[in-house]
């Protein structure tokens, strides 16, 4: 094999390798178009997870994103909301999704950034199908207790 094809066959098998090991999943973080989709888009490397009532736990190695609760409603009422996020790598984010397709960013934690006590939020949902996402990026590293008053909480991946 001559050297022109060696260096031919390295720069395809160095594209190749590229090509597979670039995330999309890191993509999805900042759209909002595709957060809101109603079809969740996720790689889930590592896991622990536990759904008790209404409180979720979870430890994850996680990219992309996944619908964490979800709930349908004949009319606009509260809901209260408790969460701990803790991010030792990556980023992640809990993002509320009301009816209309609308994103808000419940909480946005990145690297290092590690919480103890829960924050309690009452969320204002409106009639018709809420979701609570979980969105993260680069092989997010993440701690989440998650406890909310009312819906459907999922385990993540599932």
């Amino acid at each position: 094999m001559g050297m022109r094809n060696i260096i031919g066959c390295i720069a395809i098998i160095t594209f190749l390798c590229t090509g597979c090991s670039s995330s999309k999943m890191g993509d999805i973080y900042m759209q909002d178009d595709k957060i809101t989709n109603e079809g969740d888009s996720y790689s889930l490397h590592k896991e622990e997870q536990s759904i008790e009532g209404q409180v979720y736990t979870g430890q994850l190695e996680f990219e992309g994103m996944d619908t964490l609760w979800d709930y349908e409603v004949a009319e606009d009422m509260e809901v209260e909301v408790s969460y701990c996020l803790s991010v030792s790598q990556g980023k992640a984010k809990l993002v509320y999704i009301d009816p209309n397709d609308q994103p808000h960013i419940i909480v946005e934690n990145k690297d290092r950034v590690k919480t103890e006590e829960l924050e309690n939020v009452v969320l204002q949902i409106k009639k018709g199908r809420n979701r609570i996402k979980l969105v993260a990026m680069n092989r997010a590293q993440i701690n989440l207790r998650f406890k909310i008053s009312e819906g459907n909480l999922n385990s993540l991946g599932f």
